[in-house]
């Protein structure tokens, strides 16, 4: 068995755009426009056809009328004819290498969107911590510069601190994010 695995999923990125055009996400168009995201996430990943055996879904309909596109323009039929649109293989880590499959190194714009988001959910989460207590977090769970998790050996040594230490500063910081987080969550549902 290789380490690991490639996956590539087909989706309609005619509808993704239009989408996108008029909300940051697909979530928040759905609530703007008044659809189920699961039906619009059928539709987008090829999991569910815009027809029925005697013609459109009226779901395909509404998301035509809505983005303001014709029907078959939105919906090529040759995209909802494909017979597979999930395909993975296995590869070895030697054989992963930037160089061979530069595709793997793009994000899609939503998944920027989202990393975005949690870089600024994370700062501000973890701002009621010590200096120290947010690097080591910050190494422990690569939310470093280079994304790359540190053992904590590693952290020690950069810190010069022992593991035992290290682990104690990390369980004091995770206990400070996981109150603060209730208490967030217990704020949101209060208001």
């Amino acid at each position: 068995m290789k380490e690991a695995r490639i996956e590539l999923k087909i989706k309609n990125n005619i509808l993704y755009t239009e989408i996108m055009k008029r909300a940051s996400t697909v979530r928040q168009f759905c609530l703007m426009y008044g659809f189920r995201d699961g039906h619009v996430g059928e539709l987008l990943g090829l999991r569910m056809s815009p027809r029925t055996h005697n013609g459109w879904r009226k779901i395909s309909v509404r998301l035509a009328k809505s983005l303001g596109m014709l029907i078959e323009d939105l919906f090529p039929a040759s995209l909802y004819a494909l017979e597979k649109t999930e395909v993975s293989i296995e590869v070895s880590v030697e054989e992963l290498s930037i160089d061979r499959y530069p595709a793997l190194m793009l994000e899609s714009p939503e998944d920027q969107l989202i990393r975005k988001e949690m870089v600024a959910g994370m700062d501000e989460l973890v701002s009621i911590l010590t200096p120290q207590e947010r690097s080591v977090i910050h190494d422990q769970y690569g939310i470093n510069e280079d994304r790359t998790p540190m053992s904590q050996g590693e952290i020690a040594e950069k810190l010069d601190l022992t593991r035992s230490r290290i682990q104690q500063v990390e369980a004091r910081g995770m206990r400070k994010l996981r109150t603060r987080a209730q208490v967030k969550e217990w704020r949101k549902r209060y208001l």
